[in-house]
C-alpha cells in the first residue's frame, strides 16, 4: 500500500471518529502506523477501513485493522511459531540427529540452521536446554517468516543429519533421503504463502 491510500483510510478515520483526531495528529504516531499496515493490499485496506467505520463505535487498533482486512482467521507469527516449533518436536521424536530431514515449511530449516543445525538441536542433553532453543527457535521463526513475506527467504532445501554428514563424501550409496515432516494423516498443511505472515 503507498502513503495516498494511506493517508485517505486515516483521513477516513480522522473524519468518521473526530474525538480521537489528537491521537492521530503526530508524525510518529503516522509513521508506525503505517510502518505495521504498509504491507497491505490498499484497496483491500481501504474497504477494511469502511467497514469499521459502519460498526466500531471507536477509533480501532492497528490489529483491528489487519483483523478486519486480512479476515479473522489470519495466522499471527506467534501462532504460526508455535506450530512449527510442534513439527520440529514431531521431527526429533521421527527422525532423530541420525536422519536428515525435510519439512513442510521451509520456515524451519532457515530458523533451525541460524541455531546450529538439526544435528545441534537434536543433540541437546537437557529439557533445561531444549527450552532456552525454544525461546531462541520462536524469535527467530517469526523474523525469517518477515523474509519469507519480502521474497528474501534464504532457500535451503533440508536440514542435515548425521549420516549424510558421515557417508556423502566417501559413502554415497548409505545416505538416505530426507525424512520428510510437516503432514501427519489429518493433520492440516502449514503452506508458505504471504498472507500467513501479514497478521502480525
Amino acid at each position: 500500500m503507498d502513503r495516498t491510500t494511506f493517508a485517505k483510510g486515516l483521513f477516513a478515520l480522522s473524519a468518521a471518529y473526530p474525538q480521537s483526531r489528537a491521537e492521530l495528529g503526530s508524525d510518529e504516531t503516522l509513521e508506525v502506523w503505517y510502518t505495521m499496515l504498509e504491507d497491505l493490499d490498499g484497496d483491500k485496506f481501504l474497504s477494511g477501513i469502511k467497514r469499521i467505520i459502519r460498526s466500531n463505535k471507536f477509533l480501532p487498533s492497528i490489529s483491528e485493522i489487519r483483523d478486519e482486512v486480512l479476515g479473522k482467521t489470519a495466522v499471527s507469527l506467534e501462532e504460526k511459531a508455535l506450530q512449527a516449533w510442534s513439527l520440529v518436536l514431531d521431527g526429533i521424536r521421527h527422525a532423530g540427529y541420525v536422519r536428515s530431514v525435510r519439512f513442510e515449511d521451509p520456515v524451519i530449516h532457515n530458523t533451525v540452521q541460524s541455531l546450529g543445525g538439526w544435528v545441534g538441536l537434536c543433540g541437546l542433553p537437557s529439557e533445561t536446554e531444549l527450552k532456552f532453543y525454544r525461546l531462541s527457535f520462536l524469535k527467530a521463526y517469526q523474523g525469517f517468516c518477515r523474509l519469507a513475506l519480502d521474497g528474501t527467504l534464504p532457500e535451503i532445501d533440508y536440514l542435515v543429519g548425521t549420516n549424510e554428514l558421515e557417508n556423502q563424501l566417501k559413502f554415497p550409496e548409505l545416505v538416505k533421503e530426507p525424512k520428510q515432516i510437516g503432514i501427519q494423516p489429518g493433520a492440516a498443511l502449514l503452506s508458505i504463502q504471504k498472507q500467513d505472515y501479514r497478521g502480525m
